[in-house]
């Protein structure tokens, strides 16, 4: 609904507010990220071994091995996705969108992933998704799409 009057992320307390009058605004709770973070941490790895958090709310994760357990990128997002959702992690903004068995998304609808070798790469391609759209690049693409970055 905030959207509609024109607020966009980015902006300033006092431009959205400028332009939505009726906004509330929320105080930030740091002790409640910081248990979701750990739950993410944990829920991770349920998938892989290799989850290295690099700050609050930014993890690598490790996914060596896991096409021969689940298949390709894709599978490898979905395990991921599936993980998030699965651990009893706590609904998120976006409910509505379906994994591929058929469950509801929840933190995985505004979860921004990028899948690629090495954590430069993967990093870029999370930086470049949409929340819960995953960006996969292959081996094949890698030079490419560095380039357009």
């Amino acid at each position: 609904m905030v959207r509609r009057t024109g607020v966009r992320p980015g902006m300033t307390v006092s431009q959205a507010i400028g332009l939505c009058p009726t906004l509330v605004l929320l105080e930030p709770d740091p002790v409640h990220y910081d248990e979701q973070f750990t739950h993410l941490i944990g829920a991770l790895g349920n998938v892989t071994p290799v989850v290295e958090p690099v700050e609050l709310g930014r993890v690598f994760v490790g996914v060596d091995g896991l096409e021969k357990l689940v298949g390709g990128p894709e599978r490898q997002l979905d395990a991921v996705m599936a993980a998030i959702d699965g651990d009893g992690l706590r609904r998120a903004t976006s409910p509505g969108h379906e994994l591929r068995d058929g469950r509801e998304r929840r933190w995985a609808a505004v979860a921004r992933l990028g899948w690629g070798r090495g954590k430069f790469v993967s990093w870029v391609a999370a930086t470049r998704a949409q929340p819960g759209s995953p960006v996969i690049v292959r081996d094949t693409e890698r030079a490419a799409f560095l380039a357009r970055q």
